[in-house]
């Protein structure tokens, strides 16, 4: 897995996908459902989770996995995001 992630690395600056599989629960008992945090977990690569969306009145972050050792770059994709995407309220 992670040699075919590092080989995106040619073609993409990062690779997107949302931080929950649904949006965030209401009041502080919980921060959600943590499973679409595995996939960077198992590269061993860097994410950023980004509060651009919203589902039912309620927070869906957009989450950018990056690549080993280039946290660097991560970032840059990610404020570009930010920058580029009106977040939710």
């Amino acid at each position: 897995m992670r040699a075919v992630h590092a080989e995106l690395a040619a073609n993409c600056e990062a690779c997107i996908t949302l931080s929950a599989p649904s949006q965030a629960p209401e009041g502080l008992g919980s921060t959600g459902n943590p499973e679409f945090n595995v996939p960077a977990s198992l590269l061993g690569v860097p994410a950023v989770s980004l509060p651009l969306f919203e589902l039912n009145e309620m927070p869906l972050g957009l989450q950018v996995i990056g690549y080993c050792d280039r946290d660097a770059d991560l970032f840059a994709a990610a404020a570009w995001l930010m920058s580029s995407l009106k977040p939710a309220r």
